[in-house]
Order: C-alpha cells, then structure tokens, then sequence
C-alpha cells in the first residue's frame, strides 16, 4: 500500500526548507533507506521547491507551492511539485543541457542537478508542475 506526504505552503524560502526537511522525516520513517540516498531526495526537492517558490512564484508569498510525495510498496518515490505561477519554457531549459558553457549559466543548474540525480522527471506542458521519481534501494520498513 502507498504511502503519502502532502503539503502546500505559501511561497516563502524558509518554508519551502521547512517541508524538504519534513518529507526527508517521512522517507526516513517509513523506509530504512540509505544515507546517500536520503541526501539525494533532500537535494532534488531542495532544488526543485527552491524554483517553485522563487522562479515559479515569484517569491509572492500570496500564492502557493504543493507537494505531494507517494512511496510505493517497491520504493518507488514519487513528487509531483506544482506551482501558482504562470509556468515557463522548460523545453528550451532541457535542450540546453550538454552545452559547453551551460554550467556556466545563472539559471537551471538546480533543474539539471535533479535531472541528473532522479530517474525521471517531466514538467507538464505548461511548466507549472513537475514529476520526478526515484527508486530507492533500502533494507525494507523499518523495525
């Protein structure tokens, strides 16, 4: 049976470190997963919230970020992040990863990193909300 993790919060940077550490709490408690493997979650939605609540957003503290994360019965996590804003061009985002002097760039790094760390990750088509997942490998629920 899956279990689940939802949150909203209203677009605010401290929050936003609030609920990562919160959902990091869950996973832990409800898996024995490895160290790395918890450091990875907490760095994807880190990054992933962190551009909700200031690209996304806007840093408007009126509107909202949501999080929901399911772990399925095989350690499958799932986080669908979306946010009140009007969304962006995450195609154009996308196809500018492998580029010399990406990097390099003030925007995106924090989208390539979770790109690089989650098994999956695809925006809707507006850009507004994203799904990541990533399987964990972990000694089972713990005792």
């Amino acid at each position: 049976m899956p279990l689940n993790f939802k949150r909203s919060f209203c677009g605010d940077a401290r929050v936003a470190k609030e609920v990562v550490a919160a959902a990091v709490e869950f996973l832990r408690g409800v898996s024995n997963v490895a160290a790395d493997e918890a450091n990875n979650f907490r760095l994807i939605l880190s990054e992933l919230l962190y551009n909700a609540v200031i690209h996304g957003n806007k840093n408007n503290s009126e509107k909202n970020v949501y999080l929901s994360v399911e772990i399925a019965d095989d350690f499958r996590v799932t986080c669908v992040i979306r946010d009140d804003g009007d969304g962006f061009d995450h195609k154009k985002l996308v196809a500018g990863f492998g580029k010399d002097n990406w990097l390099e760039s003030e925007h995106g790094r924090g989208v390539w990193l979770a790109f690089s760390l989650a098994d999956e990750l695809y925006y809707n088509e507006i850009g507004n909300e994203l799904t990541f997942i990533k399987a964990l490998t972990c000694g089972g629920m713990p005792q």
